[in-house]
């Protein structure tokens, strides 16, 4: 589908032309929608038929965005394990605990400290 013609698409078109939704869900979650005077979108999420992600991913198709899930992005082990440790030594430090690093600083004066 080329970008032009999804920025002419509603969500709603969108999720029934990638077969998110069915028609005959559209139509109750219409029905409801009405009965309420809220969006069907909402209901759409609300009811069950369509999750908040592919919601998201439908509007991102309205106006031409990629939509990605970070969870469907590979991180490298290393990075994650940095991460962890460089996360603990700022907790230690803000929790009171703060430790002496090369140099002699401890690193309080600011309330924060690069650690390395």
């Amino acid at each position: 589908m080329a970008i032009a013609q999804q920025t002419k698409d509603s969500i709603v078109q969108i999720l029934l032309k990638t077969g998110k939704i069915s028609q005959s869900g559209l139509n109750e979650c219409c029905r409801v929608a009405e009965k309420s005077k809220r969006p069907v979108e909402e209901i759409l999420v609300e009811m069950g038929f369509i999750t908040q992600d592919e919601m998201t991913e439908a509007r991102g198709r309205q106006i031409g965005v990629a939509f990605l899930r970070i969870a469907d992005i590979p991180v490298d082990p290393d990075i994650i394990e940095d991460t962890r440790r460089d996360s603990q030594k700022v907790l230690r430090f803000s929790s009171g605990h703060a430790e002496q690093h090369p140099g002699g600083s401890y690193g309080r004066s600011y309330g924060y400290q690069r650690f390395r």
